[in-house]
């Protein structure tokens, strides 16, 4: 993403701060918005898709779209309103998918050549061998990216966006509200707040837990193992399975369903502290 910095210099040389255009920039009505964030995650990105898929939303559905052979996309949206519109989604979608295959997907890209350095905070969670700080080289195709995505397609979410930034009952967002912000340097800060907020009021609305339950010998057993494994094999597993040690356990599918919750717990506190969802400030509704 270009810095603020860049972003106004561009827009300045096209005459979008010039008094004259003024009326012009007023005029425009911001009508989509896309607010998107990148995370590196522990585990691949294809493990969160399917534990978020699995929670209640307020409002909204999950559904899980399958691109093609290597990647999916989550979705959770509102339903649509409009029976005459062929989208399936509503006027608020949240999406999550794996950005480094897509890249390599559509475009081929193994590698990026970034125009800033990562700073420390992002070279601890990126093996060194991945990145050259000197050239600015990072092998992607290496890394679990996840894109997180919030889509708006109407003006009555939008309009809340406005509330937020301006205070007011606006009518609508106006691109010289963000123009504004832009030469204040506060847009990119304000735009991170709403987003988050937005997060934590509708999908990661739930605190985790500050000191997770602690799994017992064969559910941590069973928690390394689906981490390489899914339900189908476990059971193919467990019908090789006679010694009377592991049958006196009790129910085997019992036991994996509790590992895969603590799994996912953990997915989902992973992602819920990345977002910074525990800081977001409220936005008015």
């Amino acid at each position: 993403m270009p810095s603020e910095e860049w972003l106004y210099d561009l827009l300045k040389e096209l005459g979008c701060f010039n008094s004259e255009n003024r009326r012009i920039v007023e005029a425009c009505k911001v009508v989509k918005l896309h607010l998107t964030k990148n995370l590196i995650t522990k585990h691949p990105v294809i493990t969160y898709i399917d534990s978020l898929s699995n929670r209640t939303y307020k409002r909204m559905k999950a559904n899980i779209i399958e691109s093609n052979e290597t990647n999916r996309t989550l979705s959770i949206a509102t339903p649509k309103r409009d029976r005459k519109v062929k989208n399936t989604n509503g006027d608020r979608q949240f999406i999550l998918y794996d950005k480094s295959q897509q890249l390599k997907d559509k475009a081929g890209f193994e590698y990026v050549i970034l125009k800033a350095p990562l700073n420390e905070t992002e070279k601890r969670l990126i093996p060194l061998k991945y990145y050259s700080e000197q050239t600015g080289y990072l092998r992607i195709s290496k890394l679990n990216i996840a894109r997180l995505e919030l889509q708006y397609a109407n003006s009555s979410k939008i309009k809340k966006l406005s509330q937020f930034i301006t205070c007011k009952e606006d009518t609508g967002l106006q691109l010289c509200t963000l123009l504004d912000l832009l030469e204040e340097a506060n847009l990119y800060f304000k735009l991170e707040q709403f987003y988050t907020e937005e997060l934590r009021e509708y999908i990661f609305f739930n605190v985790p837990q500050n000191e997770p339950q602690p799994a017992t010998r064969w559910n941590g057993l069973f928690a390394e193992l689906i981490n390489n494994a899914d339900i189908k094999s476990l059971i193919a597993l467990y019908s090789e399975c006679t010694t009377e040690r592991l049958n006196n356990k009790g129910n085997f599918m019992t036991a994996v369903k509790e590992a895969q919750k603590t799994t996912s717990d953990d997915l989902y506190a992973e992602l819920y502290n990345k977002l910074g969802i525990a800081e977001a400030v409220a936005v008015p509704a």
